[in-house]
């Protein structure tokens, strides 16, 4: 069976609406969770959104209402064909408190691997063109399948890790795409910048990173901003985040840099 082409995710959540970026996490934990699929499920441009999140209106299971979920979204052609789409389901406990939820992931039957051949900068368009419009959850998503076409690409992580690092929660992760970015092109400023944001949330968040300290976390930031500071000599606001940052690093004081 040759499912490539993921099209179209549904997620329904028994009471409340899942937010984008839990969409995003939900499915693709999904993803990840069966062996057939693993990553490399890819997602085709709709000219729509690829995720439908919902929650239930009336009483009733989520498990038997999701088929209903999917013509009601416009989705009968792929319920309705199932020479040219396959339905995976899976069922889940998602939320705080945990509810039921029903996920239900759409495949192309018909995609080949020429089909995955997309460019990246195709793939780079989606995702900042949802997150152009504001569909967070939609970009980030964007932004793993993509990752999973091409790995370790230095312009997919550092477009995911900007997303990541609006969510506090995210911001361990944020670091590891950013590190992997600075590995890669160790002459972008722009990276440089970034991963020391993402390092002074986590010192603010109170985040733990295995194997690193808060003296050693304040001292990878002005390690980050004297590098971006060479890198942009013009740049005084780099060398006046860079002078505040060694002052919290020689005083461990609690003083940010990004006011």
């Amino acid at each position: 069976m040759n499912l490539v082409g993921l099209v179209k995710a549904f997620v329904l959540r028994k009471h409340t609406r899942p937010s984008e970026t839990e969409g995003m996490l939900i499915i693709g934990r999904c993803l990840f969770s069966d062996p057939e699929l693993g990553v490399d499920a890819i997602l085709h441009d709709q000219g729509q959104s690829p995720m439908s999140l919902s929650s239930l209106m009336v009483d009733g299971d989520v498990h038997q209402m999701i088929d209903k979920l999917i013509r009601s979204e416009g989705g009968g052609r792929f319920l309705d064909s199932p020479a040219l789409f396959e339905i995976k389901y899976f069922q889940a406990e998602t939320g705080n408190p945990p509810e039921p939820t029903a996920v239900a992931l759409v495949f192309d039957r018909k995609s080949q691997p020429a089909a995955l051949a997309q460019s990246l900068s195709e793939k780079l368009g989606r995702a900042r063109e949802w997150e152009r419009l504001g569909r967070v959850g939609d970009a980030m998503l964007s932004y793993r399948v993509a990752l999973d076409a091409h790995p370790d690409n230095p312009e997919l992580l550092y477009g995911l890790a900007l997303l990541q690092k609006r969510f506090w929660r995210l911001l361990p992760r944020a670091v590891t795409a950013l590190k992997k970015c600075r590995e890669a092109r160790p002459e972008c400023a722009e990276y440089a910048l970034a991963l020391a944001e993402c390092y002074q949330g986590v010192l603010d968040h109170d985040i733990q990173i295995v194997g690193a300290s808060a003296e050693d976390i304040r001292e990878k930031i002005v390690d980050l901003l004297a590098a971006a500071a060479r890198l942009k000599p013009d740049e005084p606001s780099i060398s006046e985040r860079l002078r505040k940052a060694r002052a919290a690093a020689g005083s461990h004081g609690e003083e940010g840099f990004f006011g």
